[in-house]
């Protein structure tokens, strides 16, 4: 896990790297196609996904039909 960490280092900032000079080109060319929220919420779930696998975190969503079939953990 720790390389993959060391990993994640080098590939999340290199990764944002190539989307500015993408962008970049673009408005160059006069051809900017890429959407900057794309671009966006692309960054912030990577950083997300490699932040939660490093530290190990999870999130529990816990559904409507689970909580209406054990009220007993629910009512305390």
């Amino acid at each position: 896990m720790e390389e993959y960490g060391k990993i994640l280092i080098i590939a999340m900032p290199l990764f944002a790297v190539l989307i500015i000079i993408e962008k970049l080109y673009g408005i160059y060319k006069g051809e900017d196609n890429v959407p900057v929220m794309d671009a966006v919420s692309s960054i912030s779930s990577g950083i997300t996904n490699a932040v939660k696998d490093v530290l190990g975190l999870s999130i529990t969503f816990i559904s409507f039909e689970f909580k209406v079939s054990k009220p007993e953990i629910t009512n305390s």
